[in-house]
This record gives structure tokens, C-alpha cells and sequence, in this order.
């Protein structure tokens, strides 16, 4: 019996591909000048991926791998830390200015209002918390979790078990909605979480995971 219903926060209610490429697009005509577009923009997916992934082990903190990714952008690793941060600043002010929800998001959430909702995500504190308070979620939620601010990550299942125990329910009375197979899916899964993938775009995951492609489906898989 499902009691409680949590979700994923970036890919899954906000649209943060859509943010960051409008960022990363005014970024470069502002910063950019003379660079080739398509090269910025494969620098910047490939040294995202990379440098995140050194901050998600803990090689790095959230500030360093900001910088590293301006330093690889520009292909330049003198760039000292108070020019990285301020450049970084540049792409920072156009992401933040257009985190926008996916359309279904705030009438699905009022729709389940009946059940205690929650969200888990990875990622630094202040910006996960910042990006709730902007898009005026934070009403809807009475578990918010954040990796950073409690010290492990999905998909470790420790974060799954905190969120479930903050609504005031066992794990196996949760279900839980995200957009990462292995974080999300996986992990919460692995925590005894019925556990749901958004799949909004369409790649293939088999027809073994259970899979969504808008958030007012999770309607159809309720009691």
C-alpha cells in the first residue's frame, strides 16, 4: 500500500537540461567571443560530467569543480580562482534565470496533496534548496533531502531510508519518481521503494523498468 510519494528534483520536476542550455547559450555570447559554439558546448557537457562525477566521490568540493570546468572550457588551467568564480558567476546568473518546472509538475502536486510528499536530491545545499524556493515548491514537500546536508547520496540507500522515516512511514509504503536508473530508480528500488523512472526523453531502458513519460501517469499506478 502506497502511503507516501517522493521524487527526484533536477530532470524530474525541473527542467535543468532546458536551464543549462539556455545558460551555457548566453554564457558563450557573452564570454565567448571568437570560440566555436559546437566545441564550447561539447567542452562544457564533457567536463561537467567529468568534474561532477570527482565532486560526487568527494575528490573536489562543489566550488572546485565549478572552476575546473571554466578552466577547461577555456583551455587554460592558470585562471586563478577569483576570475573562474567570476566567470562561472556569468553562466550561473542565466541558469538560475530560467529554471523553469515541467508544465505537469505543480497540478500533479496539488492532486496528491492527500499524501505526504518529499523530495531527494544530490547536489550542494544552498542551490537545491534555492531552486525549490524559486519555483515556489517548497509548500507542497514535508521531507526535503539533500545529499550534501546529510552526508551520503542516492543511490545509497541510507538517503531513501532518512526520507521515508521524515514522513513518518516505512520504506516499503513509498513510491518514489526519478530520472536516473541508477540513482533513482536503482537505488530507491534497492531500498524496498516502489520505485517509478520518468523517462521524458525516451531513451531505451528495457521493458523491465517500470517507466513514465509524464508525472500525471504516476495517477495510473496509484490505489
Amino acid at each position: 500500500m502506497i502511503k507516501a510519494i517522493l521524487f527526484d528534483l533536477d530532470e524530474t520536476l525541473l527542467d535543468q537540461q532546458g536551464a543549462s542550455s539556455v545558460a551555457l547559450r548566453e554564457f558563450y555570447r557573452e564570454k565567448c567571443r571568437g570560440m566555436d559554439w559546437e566545441e564550447v558546448e561539447t567542452r562544457w557537457n564533457n567536463c561537467l560530467k567529468y568534474h561532477f562525477i570527482k565532486y560526487e566521490k568527494g575528490e573536489i568540493t562543489f566550488q572546485q569543480q565549478r572552476r575546473c570546468r571554466i578552466r577547461d572550457i577555456f583551455e587554460d588551467q592558470n585562471i586563478p580562482d577569483d576570475l573562474a568564480d567570476e566567470l562561472f558567476g556569468t553562466y550561473l546568473k542565466y541558469y538560475e534565470g530560467n529554471y523553469r518546472l515541467f508544465p505537469e509538475v505543480k497540478e500533479l502536486l496539488s492532486q496528491l496533496s492527500h499524501y505526504p510528499l518529499g523530495v531527494i536530491t544530490n547536489g550542494d545545499a544552498h542551490q537545491q534548496l534555492d531552486k525549490l524556493s524559486r519555483m515556489e515548491l517548497k509548500i507542497y514537500f514535508k521531507a526535503i533531502v539533500v545529499s550534501e546536508a546529510v552526508g551520503f547520496r542516492k543511490p545509497d540507500t541510507k538517503i531513501f531510508e532518512l526520507a521515508a522515516k521524515e514522513l513518518g512511514v516505512a520504506t516499503n509504503e513509498c513510491l518514489f519518481v526519478g530520472d536516473n536508473l541508477e540513482a533513482d530508480y536503482k537505488g530507491s528500488a534497492e531500498a524496498g521503494m516502489q520505485a517509478v523512472l520518468i523517462n521524458r526523453r525516451k531513451h531505451n531502458y528495457g521493458d523491465k523498468v517500470m517507466q513514465i513519460s509524464n508525472l500525471m501517469e504516476i495517477k495510473n499506478i496509484l490505489p
